[in-house]
């Protein structure tokens, strides 16, 4: 299929919604046309009112986590359609500099992958941290993750925390780029490792999700919050707190942007609908932990706000026999958050009048855009976009289990609830990669690498 025709669409901007027909060809969004419109296309779909978004961006993704990463590409882009997701931003993991890896991962994508990908490198050796200007220049990496955490008996594959001395020097060779970010992995090691030891102690076997949550207690991350900001404030880099899970963390950033304004933060739909009291065991092991109902709220109450900019899932591709053992020895990590972050929104932002759709299309999509370099292309419906669009259906119930999110997991935390709101068609390149519950995983389209060229860089 080269051209495609959405007839009759309510389109959904930050700025607000208006009726139109997009037509498209070669990937690419050739017009906007009155909403009678119809022009000829391979086909045409008539979405007869129906909101149409821009394809969503899941700008926090761990591919090759079990499966290698060509094969992840594969089983868990399939996932992302199911959730709207037309671009993965994936963290590229390097046991030495990123140019060792880079070209491997662009092939495998290129091969594999049905939706477009990004890169944000994760640092975790000094070497990385030094060629923070070359792997800029030579990569177009234009985001790096620097982990506070993954330290001792709780690194693991391959990724390993750096002190604060390598993350501050991190931050400084960021700022030596316009218009690069810093993101932070904000979590105090030294505490949570001290109560790791006396919660072994006590209770070897443990595998309840509460036993994990309370050994990261809700101030190990806001305290990490506070530091990292500062140092990005004194390195002059700007910096986003990913995958935040504490209610306070939006307050935080906010007094954070009162002295130094280029701060920003992420969470993920497990932070939202997911608390530690949940009879979830092992299935509930994440970094940072599942909190509370109250956090909950305030999250939500952030991404309503501004304080929260963008929405991430941490996605890893994990599978039942790695969720074998206690609580202290499984990997940390959720499946399925990668399909959850639309559905997510707009059942219990959206339709609990929670959140405007014009914000979901910010947090989904627009704000990451706009701030990684990546927008106009991606992130609008615009004429030259590309042609990445969601039609949703408010009323649809789902219930979910890991057969729904359509990825490589065999099982869910987020198993047994029931969505209202989920995407009917999303479209990733002019292309129906799914709909009605269905992926086209016999399609012929193949995602690219989505860079940042050096004039398009973002000014924060």
């Amino acid at each position: 299929m080269t051209s495609l025709t959405v007839k009759d669409a309510t389109l959904v901007s930050p700025a607000g919604q208006t009726r139109a027909t997009v037509h498209c060809n070669e990937g690419v969004i050739q017009a906007l046309l009155p909403p009678g419109d119809a022009p000829s296309a391979d086909r045409v779909i008539d979405a007869k009112g129906a909101y149409v978004i821009p394809g969503a961006i899941d700008a926090h993704v761990h591919l090759g986590v079990i499966l290698p990463y060509a094969d992840s590409c594969r089983e868990e882009s399939a996932a992302a359609v199911t959730g709207g997701v037309t671009t993965m931003w994936h963290y590229l993991l390097s046991p030495g500099s990123f140019k060792d890896t880079h070209a491997q991962h662009v092939a495998d994508l290129e091969a594999h992958s049905i939706v477009d990908q990004g890169f944000h490198g994760l640092v975790t050796n000094a070497q990385q941290v030094w060629e923070i200007p070359e792997t800029v220049d030579e990569l177009r990496l234009t985001s790096y993750k620097f982990h506070m955490a993954m330290k001792g008996p709780e690194a693991g594959y391959g990724i390993v925390g750096l002190d604060d001395g390598l993350i501050f020097e991190g931050m400084r060779q960021v700022a030596t780029r316009p218009g690069v970010m810093a993101l932070i992995h904000a979590e105090n090691i030294d505490v949570i490792l001290h109560n790791r030891e006396l919660g072994i102690a006590a209770d070897p076997d443990a595998t309840d999700t509460a036993t994990w949550s309370n050994h990261r207690p809700h101030f190990t991350e806001e305290e990490a919050i506070i530091r990292s900001s500062i140092f990005a404030e004194n390195a002059g880099a700007p910096l986003c707190v990913i995958h935040t899970s504490v209610g306070r963390g939006p307050e935080l950033i906010r007094a954070g942007r009162d002295r130094y304004p280029p701060l920003y933060m992420e969470t993920c739909p497990q932070y939202l609908v997911l608390d530690m009291d949940m009879p979830l065991g092992t299935w509930g092991k994440v970094n940072p932990p599942l909190r509370t109902k109250t956090d909950q709220e305030l999250l939500w109450a952030g991404l309503a706000d501004g304080s929260i900019d963008w929405m991430g899932s941490d996605h890893c591709d994990y599978d039942l026999p790695t969720r074998q053992g206690n609580i202290w020895d499984v990997g940390p990590g959720l499946p399925g958050g990668m399909t959850m972050i639309l559905p997510v929104l707009l059942s219990e932002g959206v339709n609990k009048g929670r959140l405007t759709l014009e914000r979901v299309v910010e947090v989904t999509s627009a704000n990451f855009a706009r701030l990684i370099g990546a927008s106009p292309r991606k992130g609008t419906i615009a004429v030259g976009s590309d042609a990445d669009l969601v039609m949703i259906d408010l009323e649809k119930e789902v219930t979910i289990d890991a057969d729904v999110l359509n990825g490589h997991s065999d099982y869910t935390p987020f198993e047994g609830m029931v969505m209202r709101g989920w995407p009917r068609i999303t479209i990733a390149g002019g292309h129906v990669l799914y709909e009605d519950g269905e992926v086209d995983r016999g399609t012929s389209h193949r995602g690219t690498l989505v860079t940042v060229p050096p004039d398009a860089m973002p000014v924060h």
